[in-house]
């Protein structure tokens, strides 16, 4: 099961949709709920995603995306998958989220 959720900027509804079906069918009702939410031609779209290619490759396709997130509690999921290659040092993943945090360049 894929979850969809669209929200327009100010708006006080969500707009949820959920399916089991290929990429391509997901984007096209993540495509749909986001023109359910409001999104016209020239809105701006903000994509936050887990990091599955699949979420950017449909965001970029269909949405037409102008900006992609990786979330922050995936983000953390990977860095702490890399941390016994990318340092011996046992604070290096602490450290890393805080850098997240801050928006800092890791």
């Amino acid at each position: 099961m894929r979850l969809c959720a669209c929200l327009s900027a100010g708006a006080k509804q969500t707009v949820y949709r959920a399916k089991i079906g290929s990429p391509e069918q997901i984007g096209q009702i993540w495509n749909q709920s986001a023109k359910d939410a409001g999104r016209g031609i020239n809105t701006f779209v903000h994509v936050v995603g887990d990091g599955a290619a699949w979420i950017q490759q449909q965001a970029d396709a269909v949405l037409k995306s102008d900006r992609f997130l990786l979330d922050f509690f995936h983000a953390c999921e990977y860095l702490k998958a890399a941390e016994e290659t990318c340092s011996q040092n046992n604070r290096w993943f602490d450290t890393q989220k805080k850098r997240l945090r801050r928006n800092a360049m890791i």
